[in-house]
């Protein structure tokens, strides 16, 4: 029987500023990249507040190979009131994860957003690794 995963996670980052103090903009929050919004380059949205979702869908291929869709969500933005769930920008896409013994050891995602593609060559468990993941395991 082959065996399926749908992993789902969240994360939001808030910022506090003392008074009329600012964020420096290389320690405000980041967007983009092969850890969250795949179909964008890396740092690419950046401000003080971050609102992230992610859904992937994975199964196996065959032994040591698994296959996986996703769906990345999120956005930026300079007050923490203006994080909903409107005008996110999302990405979709493809990947593969090399396994073995149950554990990735090598990643290959692919994804795309209205800026183009982005492929990610990458090491280790596939994303969502911002969180804690909940998963649904099943077999069908």
């Amino acid at each position: 029987m082959r065996e399926f995963l749908i992993a789902l996670a969240g994360a939001a980052t808030l910022s506090y500023p003392n008074g009329t103090s600012a964020v420096p903009f290389y320690l405000q929050p980041t967007l983009g990249g092969s850890e969250d919004l795949r179909g964008f380059r890396s740092y690419r949205f950046y401000d003080d507040n971050l609102l992230v979702v992610n859904a992937e869908y994975r199964w196996e291929a065959f032994s040591g190979l698994d296959m996986a869709v996703f769906f990345d969500a999120g956005k930026v933005a300079p007050k923490r009131s203006q994080l909903n769930f409107h005008n996110l920008e999302t990405s979709t896409g493809f990947g593969l994860r090399f396994n073995m013994r149950n554990r990735t050891f090598f990643r290959i995602d692919t994804g795309f957003s209205h800026e183009g593609f982005q492929v990610w060559l990458k090491f280790g468990t596939p994303p969502p690794i911002r969180t804690r993941e909940t998963a649904i395991s099943g077999q069908r």
